[in-house]
């Protein structure tokens, strides 16, 4: 059997899982979406401690739908002169939006050139660890033209972007419930899941996440949700700026001692039978889609994505013996 007829039947089954669950459309199209978004920009962009709502204009193939607009987000709230914001729609007419209640809309940080790179090497990230993770929360890419009516002589802003699927959404996908749990036991996460996630956190190089709850939260985890499964947990990990693969500024590694993250580390957990051998191996399949990924991205966006696609380049010489590579993850894992 061809390498990629695996990969190709589990992609037909997900769309079909997707289609069943009744996922959103906004969701099931990988075409490059054109969103307006006009209202008080400034003045929402500096609220980040009350992060009150205000009312915006989003026009989507030349319709308006009211929604209403805040930031959100923690760390890149305080990082960032442009923070991610959130969509609340009241009655979305449009039938793009139809279905949806809230959206994140992650942003492009700053205004610097680099930082829309950053956005598209995410946006990238998300995709590629779809491939590697059935279960994984999915993105829809936007090209956003920002216009701050309380600034009527400015020339609008044009970024890319992209939004997330929310985890309700995801968790009726995959037939399951999102578990707000303030912890997780080991024992109760899916092991080919927890491996399959590890492996693809290993090859974007991103520590920044852990399976306890994050300080401020009410629930587990850090960057990623829980989906109870037939008596089981799935991780479902999210954010991935602070990787290697994107390595904006502002990053360092949350197990580096503060350096950049341009290292790739290993911070998967220590589990009883966790087959890390399974999932490189599965990563080693899908080669050739995730660098089809990163081309697609680079020629929608006009975009060269040349240092991230050469970070893949180091994760898959590791990955030529799998065995080899399980081993010393093994030796790694975090307890």
């Amino acid at each position: 059997m061809r390498r990629w007829v695996p990969i190709l039947l589990s992609h037909l089954a997900w769309l079909l899982c997707s289609a069943a669950a009744g996922a959103s459309p906004l969701f099931d199209d990988d075409s490059l979406l054109e969103l307006e978004l006009r209202g008080p920009l400034r003045e929402t962009l500096r609220d980040t401690e009350e992060r009150a709502e205000r009312p915006f204009v989003l026009s989507v193939d030349g319709k308006d739908l009211d929604v209403m607009v805040r930031v959100r987000g923690k760390s890149r709230a305080e990082t960032c002169s442009f923070p991610p914001l959130r969509l609340d729609f009241s009655n979305p007419a449009d039938p793009v939006f139809a279905g949806q209640d809230s959206l994140k809309l992650v942003t492009h940080c700053n205004r610097a050139s680099s930082y829309e790179i950053n956005v598209l090497e995410e946006y990238a990230a998300y995709r590629l660890v779809a491939l590697l993770v059935p279960s994984a929360m999915r993105v829809r890419l936007v090209r956003v033209r920002y216009i701050d009516t309380e600034k009527p002589g400015k020339d609008p802003l044009e970024r890319f972007g992209f939004l997330l699927e929310p985890k309700e959404q995801l968790a009726q996908r995959v037939g399951g419930e999102v578990a707000e749990l303030r912890g997780v036991v080991l024992n109760r996460l899916e092991r080919q899941q927890a491996a399959n996630v590890f492996v693809a956190q290993y090859m974007i190089g991103n520590t920044d996440y852990s399976l306890v709850m994050a300080k401020g939260d009410d629930a587990c985890c850090h960057n990623g949700i829980l989906v109870e499964l037939r008596d089981q947990l799935l991780y479902v990990p999210y954010d991935f700026d602070r990787s290697s693969l994107v390595d904006p500024s502002y990053a360092k590694s949350s197990i580096s001692g503060g350096r950049r993250v341009r290292d790739r580390r290993y911070a998967g957990y220590c589990m009883d039978g966790l087959d890390l051998e399974a999932a490189i191996r599965r990563a080693q399949e899908a080669r050739e889609h995730i660098y089809a990924e990163m081309a697609v991205v680079a020629r929608v966006s006009g975009r060269e994505l040349r240092r991230a696609t050469r970070f893949l380049d180091g994760f898959f010489r590791e990955a030529e013996n799998p065995a080899e590579l399980s081993a010393r993850l093994e030796k790694r894992c975090l307890d």
